[in-house]
């Protein structure tokens, strides 16, 4: 296992500079960034990873340990709150005194805070959202700092994810077993890879399971409640030829939906069912009229686990890389407690057939 001795031997540094290098401090000491570079670098092909995070938290008069939280700056802002509610209940849950740091990034820009993930500045960092060049940007990177990414999968470092392949086929199980057989989708305009691969999934899992979307069924709008109830006019203005259930590629987007079709006379349940996947707290989707029913991504489980891996590597107890899959929450409310049409023997057939081979898939 590389030492602190071998990076400043392929640097051809002293020790000493390695160590500033390492603990954030290159700025202050005047350290120039081309030394910066060729410590990262050696640090990069000898695969090190300092211990330091041990050594304070051993230390009580050595500075708390500092979290930092990469968020994109967009219009998923949203969820920063619930996020941030999360991993701050973790931490104090978990007794483990940290200070936590946010840092906005531009997607697809992620590299731009290169020198914030593997200067060592933070003690621990998670990462949510990135795009695919964010992905690939931090599967280069073998930074000073554990890092723990926020439902997206990496090689490299550890991480926290939902099943999109599974929230996708719960959405569409909860829709065949009422015996819908068809659909229409309000779509997320913006193209997020997570977003796409689970409404993607969403929709192959209808075809399995024999529920049509026809492509003029599909109705895409800003994930936002203003882009979503734009989108749903489209939906109304089917008419009678309208499917009977709305699926929205977010809550955000569903919020904005039910409004518009309240305001042209339809009423949820009644004359049709609505169902979402899950980005809020259920606080949010609960105190609506009506609530809304969601296949969600439990982000309090998820913040929990980013939290409990980050303290395991701070503390030296844990060193490889994880990778931590949790399962989606259902959550039936008023807009989907509709009658629906009873299941007969050929659709149930059908619709086990295609769970037992989604399932087989994961």
């Amino acid at each position: 296992m590389a030492t602190i001795k071998d990076v400043a031997a392929l640097a051809g540094i002293s020790t000493t500079t390695v160590s500033i290098i390492i603990n954030g401090k290159a700025n202050e000491k005047r350290i120039p960034e081309t030394t910066v570079e060729r410590v990262l670098k050696a640090m990069q092909e000898l695969n090190y990873r300092p211990d330091q995070y041990a050594r304070r938290l051993r230390n009580s008069s050595i500075r708390k340990p500092i979290i930092g939280f990469f968020w994109p700056l967009d219009h998923r802002t949203n969820l920063l709150g619930v996020l941030l509610t999360a991993i701050e209940k973790s931490l104090m849950d978990n007794s483990f005194d940290a200070e936590l740091r946010i840092e906005s990034f531009t997607p697809g820009e992620l590299n731009k805070h290169e020198n914030s993930i593997r200067s060592g500045s933070y003690d621990g960092i998670i990462i949510g959202a990135t795009s695919k060049e964010d992905s690939i940007f931090l599967d280069s990177q073998i930074p000073a700092t554990p890092i723990v990414m926020l439902n997206r999968k990496s090689s490299k470092h550890s991480s926290v994810r939902i099943d999109n392949r599974l929230l996708g086929m719960q959405a569409a199980s909860l829709i065949r077993k009422k015996g819908y057989t068809e659909c229409a989708v309000l779509k997320n305009e913006s193209k997020y890879m997570a977003t796409t691969e689970r409404t993607q999934y969403f929709i192959e899992s209808c075809d399995l399971l024999g529920i049509k979307i026809q492509s003029d069924w599909i109705f895409q709008g800003r994930g936002t409640p203003e882009g979503g109830a734009i989108a749903a006019e489209d939906y109304v203005r089917l008419g009678k030829n309208r499917p009977p259930v709305l699926f929205c590629e977010d809550d955000f987007m569903a919020q904005g939906a039910i409004v518009t079709i309240h305001d042209r006379g339809l009423s949820i349940p009644e004359n049709l069912e609505l169902l979402a996947f899950g980005m809020q707290s259920n606080e949010n989707m609960t105190y609506l009229i009506p609530s809304i029913t969601t296949v969600s991504l439990p982000y309090m489980k998820m913040a929990d686990k980013c939290v409990e891996i980050l303290i395991s590597s701070i503390s030296g107890k844990q060193k490889n890389v994880q990778n931590i899959t949790v399962e989606p929450e259902i959550k039936i409310r008023k807009s989907f407690s509709g009658h629906g049409k009873p299941c007969g023997k050929c659709c149930k057939i059908m619709y086990f057939r295609a769970l037992s081979h989604v399932s087989t898939a994961l």
